[in-house]
């Protein structure tokens, strides 16, 4: 069985919320765009999955958006806490999945879990429909893509109260 390991991102394994990070790291090239989503947010007009479906729809039309979302994967890569990582997984086998999951957009999420060579996922889109991890979303995703019968959930962290049903799956875990 493949043990599995669960980190959340925000204000976990980075000491921040890169989501709103991302946002003003994308102001300067959509500012308009960016403007009129944050007002919209601000007013409650949109919902915290809305205001990221918006967001993730209106940067990723941008004729740049490899090279500028790049540039943002690797300003976070440097405030990445190994240490939480590899605390926790020092004394286990050698089959093993370590695996970022966010809230946050995971057209960065899965770049920087990738450069720091772990798996990670992060709100995304299917077939034009938006799947926010956030909360059961979370669970969700994990009962679909990690069913229990081939893994073996080991340990989850997270900085939030939103994930403790998820973390309550795990054989330990930390809310922190």
């Amino acid at each position: 069985m493949i043990s599995l390991f669960v980190f959340d991102f925000d204000k976990t394994l980075i000491p921040f919320d890169s989501f709103r990070r991302y946002v003003f790291h994308w102001l300067k090239y959509k500012p308009l765009a960016i403007i009129k989503f944050l007002v919209f947010r601000k007013l409650r007009i949109y919902d915290g999955a809305k205001f990221k479906r918006k967001i993730i729809r209106s940067i990723f039309k941008h004729p740049k958006f490899e090279s500028i979302n790049q540039k943002f994967v690797e300003s976070l890569i440097p405030h990445v806490n190994f240490k939480i990582i590899s605390n926790q997984i020092e004394n286990e086998s050698k089959t093993k999945i370590i695996l970022i999951l966010s809230a946050s957009p995971d057209i960065y999420i899965s770049e920087v879990a990738n450069a720091i060579e772990l798996v990670g996922k992060g709100s995304h889109f299917v077939n034009n429909q938006f799947f926010h991890l956030y909360g059961t979303g979370k669970i969700e995703y994990l009962k679909r893509y990690y069913p229990k019968e081939r893994y073996r959930y080991v340990y989850s962290i997270s900085d939030s109260k939103s994930d403790l049903d998820l973390l309550k799956l795990f054989e330990s875990y930390t809310l922190i």
